[in-house]
């Protein structure tokens, strides 16, 4: 995965999926990447805006977004309108 070298990707996921966050977290660092799992409410704009803020202050920017979020029907994803 040459093509990823030196990118920074911010990924979301649902709080019920923090024993996946933390095996991603093991496989990167695992395969010698450097990551850090930062706590956000991704329907909550200010708190989405600390989380890139934090990403960008340690890693320099942002080059990939990946969303895993669940949706039923009735559910909005703010992040996604918002940015």
């Amino acid at each position: 995965m040459q093509e990823l070298n030196g990118k920074v990707v911010l990924i979301t996921g649902a709080s019920s999926g923090i024993g996946r966050a933390t095996e991603t977290v093991q496989a990167i660092r695992g395969h010698g990447g450097d990551c850090i799992a930062i706590q956000a409410d991704v329907t909550n704009k200010e708190q989405v805006e600390a989380m890139v803020q934090k990403v960008v202050s340690i890693y320099g920017a942002v080059h990939i977004l990946v969303t895993q979020l669940s949706q039923s029907e009735n559910e909005r994803i703010p992040l996604v309108q918002q940015v």
